[in-house]
């Protein structure tokens, strides 16, 4: 999977903290570990949910946020997305 984020290099020079929280995922088994945005996020992408669950743990062992999250299909998002809206013609 190709990602990248140009402004990691940047972020990370000014906040050691969030290459740390990049390098803390991949150590713990990330196959994929990026800055989002501009870097109030960093996220990993995990190969099945008990490894994100491990991760998670330790990254509130180590005092940080953590969520452990799955993707879902467009279908599915919008589908969702209906019970939760009114008025919004599909």
């Amino acid at each position: 999977m190709a990602t990248g984020n140009d402004l990691e290099a940047t972020v990370f020079d000014a906040f050691p903290l969030v290459r740390e929280v990049r390098d803390r995922l991949f150590a713990l088994g990330a196959q994929v570990a990026r800055m989002s945005g501009s870097g109030s996020t960093v996220f990993g992408l995990f190969g099945d949910a008990q490894a994100g669950e491990a991760a998670r743990q330790a990254c509130l062992n180590a005092g940080w946020q953590a969520w452990l999250v799955s993707s879902v299909s467009r279908e599915v998002y919008a589908e969702r997305l209906k019970g939760t809206m009114t008025g919004l013609a599909w």
